[in-house]
């Protein structure tokens, strides 16, 4: 896997010179996987809070490309509370151990060649992707 972005600290990435603290000011907005295109699509949209800056980011997506592994446990988005769908933990993980979805690698920045995309949220919910490459697209 390729990406291009940084995971900094297990709770944020550093994209084109932005640190984007996906813990703390992000909330999980969709999560889709087209099978035909074998394209994943991670939304985070702004959170709320005062002690989010006023210049955040308004949306982060990460696109999985050449998608080969998807799995997506307790898949149900939370209406009821906020904090369900924050991001715990984002890291990346070897492909090889795929039946361990509840550990991370601290300060690993980049992928290894056979590594998945981990992705752990408040609500329970893993998201473990295996792909070619994953971009990380902004909007202001």
């Amino acid at each position: 896997m390729t990406t291009n972005f940084e995971i900094i600290d297990n709770y944020a990435v550093l994209y084109e010179g932005y640190h984007i603290d996906l813990h703390n000011n992000f909330q999980l907005k969709s999560i889709h996987y087209d099978t035909q295109a074998q394209q994943v699509i991670i939304a985070f949209g702004q959170g709320k809070g005062e002690w989010i800056p006023q210049n955040e980011l308004a949306e982060v997506i990460l696109i999985c490309e050449n998608t080969n592994y998807f799995y997506l446990s307790n898949s149900e988005l939370s209406v009821y509370s906020e904090d369900s769908n924050t991001l715990v933990e984002i890291t990346f993980f070897p492909s090889s151990d795929r039946e361990t979805n509840d550990c991370i690698i601290w300060g690993q920045q980049a992928p290894a060649t056979d590594d998945d995309l981990l992705l752990s949220f408040q609500n329970e919910m893993i998201v473990r992707i295996g792909c070619s490459h994953v971009n990380c697209h902004i909007t202001l």
